[in-house]
């Protein structure tokens, strides 16, 4: 009787989680290049955009004052990005937005458990996080996955939106 290996097994499982890891961020992926199309164009004046109510949630969320003023700065300068992004996700199928939300908020989780509850900490590696592999090295993919991830954090998807310990 010849030896039964699962390590056909093992690598058709890790080839499909690989596939569907490519599939996910090819939907991220497709939001990124519909930004960075329509961001060509100018979409919005964030010269009116009012800052207020982030301002508060980066003071509510982030402890280190160097962290809220480098993140209050990071999102007011990419604001352009986050506000496409928000049209472009609303615009998507609601599965794959309800998808999106589900990853992102488990993403969250995971490192802010990781890093002990610093919120900075865990948004800048949800950041390295949602850039694609091939484009770690690129500019533009890695001011979209700042934008992508601060429009889930402008939007309350992720971080506490009140004095109430939800994330």
């Amino acid at each position: 009787m010849p030896n039964k290996t699962n390590k056909q097994i093992g690598s058709n499982n890790f080839n499909q989680q690989i596939e569907m890891f490519k599939e996910d961020l090819g939907i991220i992926d497709k939001i990124y290049k519909e930004v960075l199309k329509k961001s060509k164009s100018k979409i919005s004046d964030i010269g009116n955009k009012d800052f207020t109510e982030v301002n508060k949630k980066i003071e509510l969320n982030i402890s280190e004052e160097k962290d809220r003023k480098e993140i209050k700065e990071l999102l007011e300068s990419i604001y352009e990005k986050v506000n496409l992004i928000e049209k472009t996700f609303s615009n998507l199928d609601k599965g794959d937005q309800r998808e999106i939300i589900i990853d992102i908020r488990e993403q969250y989780s995971e490192r802010l458990k990781g890093f002990n509850g610093d919120v900075s900490k865990a948004l800048r590696d949800l950041f390295k996080h949602y850039i694609p592999k091939e484009k770690t090295k690129n500019p533009k993919y890695n001011n979209m996955a700042r934008a992508f991830v601060l429009f889930f954090f402008d939007d309350c998807t992720i971080g506490r939106e009140k004095d109430d310990n939800s994330e």
